[in-house]
C-alpha cells in the first residue's frame, strides 16, 4: 500500500503543475475504510490558506490504474470548480452572492479550463506525462 500511496502522491505533484496546485500545501490522506457508497476519493480545498486535501479510500487501490488516474483527475477538477461550489454553499446558507460574483467565478472557471485544455493538448504535456508515468 505504501508504494501505491507514493505513486498517488507523485502523480498529484506532477499533475499539480497542470492544475495550478503545485504552489499550494497539498496533503494526501489514506483513509482506513471505505464510505460504503463507492466513492474512491474526496477533495477539500481551503483557498484562504491555500490548502488542498485529497482523501483516498481503500477501494481506490482495487480499481485499474486507468480508473485510479481518472479518479485523481476528477478530484483535481474540484480545485477548478471550487469557487462555483462555494457560491452554491453560500446561497444554500442564505449568504448573499451577487450577480457580479457569480459571473466572476463562472468566467474564472471557464478561463481556467480553457487554459488548461490549451496547454495540455500539446504532445508530452505535463498532464499527459503524469498519466503515462502513473500507468507504468
Amino acid at each position: 500500500m505504501k508504494k501505491q500511496h507514493k505513486k498517488v502522491i507523485d502523480f498529484l505533484n506532477e499533475a499539480g503543475y497542470a492544475f495550478g496546485t503545485n504552489t499550494w500545501d497539498n496533503t494526501v490522506k489514506q483513509l482506513e475504510k471505505d464510505d460504503g457508497d463507492g466513492t474512491l476519493a474526496t477533495f477539500n480545498c481551503d483557498r484562504r490558506y491555500r490548502r488542498n486535501i485529497i482523501s483516498i479510500y481503500p477501494s481506490f487501490y482495487k480499481e485499474t490504474k486507468k480508473d485510479q488516474v481518472q479518479a485523481l483527475i476528477h478530484e483535481l477538477c474540484h480545485f477548478i470548480t471550487n469557487d462555483m461550489r462555494q457560491n452554491s454553499w453560500n446561497l444554500r446558507e442564505g449568504v448573499l452572492v451577487t450577480e457580479a460574483e457569480c459571473n466572476r467565478s463562472w468566467e474564472a472557471t471557464t478561463e481556467w479550463i480553457c487554459r488548461m485544455l490549451w496547454t495540455q493538448m500539446k504532445p508530452n504535456s505535463i498532464l499527459q506525462n503524469a498519466i503515462k508515468n502513473y500507468l507504468k
